[in-house]
């Protein structure tokens, strides 16, 4: 969901890890917020059919920029992760952004106080895990 009111927007990066994608993605999906939001991909230029898949995604922005390989006889400039994370955040139309990677699940109902929609701060406990307090 992408519309001017939307409230957090969830940023990964990732390249060639369809299977954590998906993985990723679905956690996002059946997480149960409330509150209008965008799922935006930061796509490394992908090979192993991410690309292709994440395509066929209608409730996802993508973004693709190349990392690797070479254009008109050209190495492509390697970018950092930061790097890539900042497209996305430029890109990102959320109150609230929530910056996971390609293999993080979300907890799904994270707490029984608060709801996803609730949320005014972000925290980590673990690798993998993350979610708004």
């Amino acid at each position: 969901m992408t519309t001017n009111d939307t409230q957090i927007s969830v940023v990964l990066g990732s390249y060639n890890r369809r299977r954590f994608l998906k993985a990723t993605i679905k956690s996002i999906r059946d997480n149960g917020i409330q509150v209008p939001y965008e799922t935006i991909v930061v796509d490394g230029g992908s090979t192993d059919g991410s690309l292709k898949w994440l395509n066929q995604q209608k409730d996802i922005i993508t973004i693709v920029q190349h990392n690797r390989g070479n254009f008109r006889g050209q190495r492509v400039k390697r970018r950092s992760w930061g790097y890539f994370m900042n497209l996305g955040f430029k890109c990102a139309q959320g109150r609230l952004i929530v910056m996971i990677s390609d293999d993080s699940l979300l907890i799904q109902n994270y707490s029984r106080r608060q709801t996803l929609s609730e949320s005014r701060h972000v925290s980590t406990q673990r690798p993998g895990r993350c979610w708004l307090d």
